[in-house]
Protein backbone atom coordinates (compact mmCIF):
# COMPACT_ATOMS: atom_id res chain seq x y z
CA UNK A 1 0.00 0.00 0.00
CA UNK A 2 1.18 3.49 -0.84
CA UNK A 3 1.38 6.07 1.86
CA UNK A 4 0.54 9.72 1.22
CA UNK A 5 2.40 12.41 3.03
CA UNK A 6 -0.30 14.89 4.00
CA UNK A 7 2.16 17.64 4.90
CA UNK A 8 2.94 18.26 1.18
CA UNK A 9 -0.69 18.67 0.16
CA UNK A 10 -1.60 22.34 0.13
CA UNK A 11 -5.07 23.61 0.68
CA UNK A 12 -6.65 25.64 -2.10
CA UNK A 13 -8.11 28.99 -1.30
CA UNK A 14 -11.25 30.12 -3.03
CA UNK A 15 -11.08 33.45 -4.81
CA UNK A 16 -14.31 35.39 -4.80
CA UNK A 17 -14.73 37.50 -7.91
CA UNK A 18 -17.00 40.54 -8.05
CA UNK A 19 -20.55 40.02 -9.20
CA UNK A 20 -20.09 41.24 -12.79
CA UNK A 21 -16.56 39.90 -13.35
CA UNK A 22 -17.52 37.29 -15.95
CA UNK A 23 -19.66 39.74 -17.91
CA UNK A 24 -16.79 42.21 -18.12
CA UNK A 25 -14.44 39.43 -19.14
CA UNK A 26 -16.76 38.47 -22.02
CA UNK A 27 -16.96 42.12 -23.13
CA UNK A 28 -13.17 42.40 -22.96
CA UNK A 29 -12.78 39.26 -25.11
CA UNK A 30 -15.17 40.64 -27.75
CA UNK A 31 -13.40 44.01 -27.83
CA UNK A 32 -10.01 42.31 -28.13
CA UNK A 33 -11.26 40.37 -31.16
CA UNK A 34 -12.57 43.45 -33.00
CA UNK A 35 -9.79 45.88 -32.08
CA UNK A 36 -7.47 45.01 -35.00
CA UNK A 37 -10.14 45.31 -37.73
CA UNK A 38 -11.40 48.52 -36.12
CA UNK A 39 -7.94 50.09 -36.07
CA UNK A 40 -7.29 48.96 -39.64
CA UNK A 41 -10.55 50.50 -40.86
CA UNK A 42 -9.86 53.80 -39.06
CA UNK A 43 -6.37 53.97 -40.55
CA UNK A 44 -7.67 53.15 -44.03
CA UNK A 45 -10.43 55.75 -43.77
CA UNK A 46 -7.93 58.36 -42.59
CA UNK A 47 -5.60 57.57 -45.47
CA UNK A 48 -8.41 58.01 -48.01
CA UNK A 49 -9.75 61.24 -46.52
CA UNK A 50 -6.32 62.85 -46.08
CA UNK A 51 -5.33 61.91 -49.63
CA UNK A 52 -8.54 63.35 -51.04
CA UNK A 53 -8.05 66.53 -48.98
CA UNK A 54 -4.55 66.99 -50.37
CA UNK A 55 -5.72 66.40 -53.94
CA UNK A 56 -8.74 68.72 -53.70
CA UNK A 57 -6.83 71.54 -52.04
CA UNK A 58 -3.93 71.36 -54.45
CA UNK A 59 -6.11 71.44 -57.61
CA UNK A 60 -9.07 73.70 -56.80
CA UNK A 61 -9.24 77.22 -55.52
CA UNK A 62 -11.39 76.32 -52.48
CA UNK A 63 -9.76 78.57 -49.90
CA UNK A 64 -9.30 82.31 -50.38
CA UNK A 65 -6.04 82.48 -48.49
CA UNK A 66 -2.99 80.73 -49.89
CA UNK A 67 -1.57 80.42 -46.38
CA UNK A 68 -4.67 78.56 -45.17
CA UNK A 69 -4.56 76.28 -48.17
CA UNK A 70 -0.98 75.20 -47.50
CA UNK A 71 -1.64 74.78 -43.80
CA UNK A 72 -4.52 72.40 -44.56
CA UNK A 73 -2.40 70.49 -47.07
CA UNK A 74 0.36 70.16 -44.45
CA UNK A 75 -2.16 68.86 -41.91
CA UNK A 76 -3.44 66.33 -44.44
CA UNK A 77 0.12 65.12 -45.02
CA UNK A 78 0.94 64.99 -41.30
CA UNK A 79 -1.97 62.83 -40.22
Amino acid sequence: MATINTSTISTTTLIHFPQYYLRFQIIQDVLAKISFPYLFSIAFLGLITNTSTIILLSKNNITKSLKTKWILIALGMYH
